[in-house]
């Protein structure tokens, strides 16, 4: 934490990420984080996570400016993703790939400009749920999507500050830090 080219996995589990691009060490709400210039910087992480299908994502992230069609917290391959400031209103939006066709959750709050915030997506597939939270409260409307997550097809890695199709509409401009994703609800 702090320095050099690579991002530690704390879990023990050797989800350890590469940094790219120029993405640099700085101050997160306490410890290091890693400043995105909102370009092409970004971490790199081999694989999907071991393919949840419940899924947790956590982060606290200080978004500076959104990217064209909003900025990637973190993406697996291009089937579950967590976006900031995404585009007509969507605000905090966590989403995921059944196979057919994205299933999202959004608040409708853009947070560009606002500060720091603890941003967390839940999607249980056992209970057929899915609800953000930004800042501890439930923010949005919890949608309720019985599909499961797909991983055929659409990517081999995890990124944070990208989305993992590669397309440069979603890059993070800001301070993310304090990064979690966990196989379940």
């Amino acid at each position: 934490e702090g320095s050099g080219t690579t991002a530690f996995d704390s879990s023990g589990n050797g989800n350890t990420g590469t940094i790219n691009n120029g993405a640099t060490w700085t101050t997160g709400k306490s410890g290091g984080a890693l400043s995105f210039d909102g370009i092409d910087d970004n971490v790199q992480i081999a694989g999907l996570l071991g393919q949840p299908q419940n899924i947790t994502i956590s982060a606290w992230a200080n978004l500076s400016a959104k990217d064209t069609s909003g900025a990637e917290l973190i993406s697996l391959g291009d089937y579950a993703a967590f976006r900031l400031d995404g585009i007509n209103g969507k605000g905090a939006t966590g989403s995921y790939y059944d196979g057919t066709t994205w299933r999202a959750t959004t608040t409708g709050i853009s947070y560009a400009g606002t500060g720091w915030h603890h941003f967390v997506y839940v999607m249980d597939d056992t209970n057929n749920i899915q609800k953000v939270y930004v800042d501890g409260v439930v923010t949005g409307t919890p949608t309720a999507h019985t599909q499961a997550v797909s991983y055929t097809g659409l990517g081999s890695n995890t990124f944070i500050g990208k989305h993992g199709s590669g397309s440069g509409n979603y890059d993070f401009k800001g301070i993310i830090y304090y990064v979690r994703v966990y196989n379940k609800a």
